[in-house]
């Protein structure tokens, strides 16, 4: 009788043991599908390929939800590479927007911008746009300052967000209940 009861307290004990391990393994993969769908760009002013009659004062990027500010950057080049961007990128509700520097001249502009997502991962892309004619003359070069500052923020955006530890501490955690679970499997009677 003993041995009866002992059996079925082992057996509780493992359908609990799985029970949980079915808990936590919907606790960590819910976060991680939610985190796996990125923000995404809707639109952007100026348009993708459109041709403007002068330089916008910025530029204007919409996204899907709110990227996180730490690690926003736009960079509007000329042919030659030179950014044109003034200052940091500005996040506002679902906007990024960047300022431009006074001065540019006529010709074809590429913006590379890299956000980081509302879920915490970076993302990026390019399109182009050409201007007819420059914008008014003022503080009419880029400062090297601006191109240099832009690398710090990106390295630091790298590390943020959910998934770069969730992943490894769940598999941890499941690790250590499957093995619990193996343990007292096996001090079953009968096996």
């Amino acid at each position: 009788m003993n041995q009866h009861r002992s059996t079925l307290s082992l057996r509780k004990a493992g359908t609990r043991a799985a029970g949980l391990l079915a808990v936590l393994l919907l606790a960590l993969l819910g976060p991680i599908g939610a985190a796996s769908a990125h923000d995404q760009l809707i639109s952007n002013d100026p348009g993708s390929g459109s041709t403007v009659e002068a330089m916008p004062q910025k530029i204007v990027l919409t996204y899907n939800n709110t990227p996180i500010a730490i690690g926003s950057e736009i960079r509007v080049e000329d042919d030659a590479g030179t950014n044109w961007a003034a200052g940091p990128a500005k996040v506002t509700d679902r906007d990024v927007e960047q300022a431009i520097q006074d001065g540019t001249p006529a010709g074809e502009y590429t913006v590379k911008w890299r956000v980081v997502s509302s879920d915490g991962h970076p993302i990026q892309g390019t399109f182009t746009f050409t201007t007819t004619s420059g914008a008014p003359e003022g503080a009419a070069t880029p400062s090297a300052a601006a191109d240099e500052d832009t690398g710090e923020s990106t390295r630091e955006a790298d590390g943020q967000g959910l998934a770069p530890w969730i992943i490894p501490t769940g598999l941890a955690v499941l690790i250590v209940i499957g093995a619990g679970t193996a343990i007292l499997w096996r001090r079953r009677p009968g096996n």
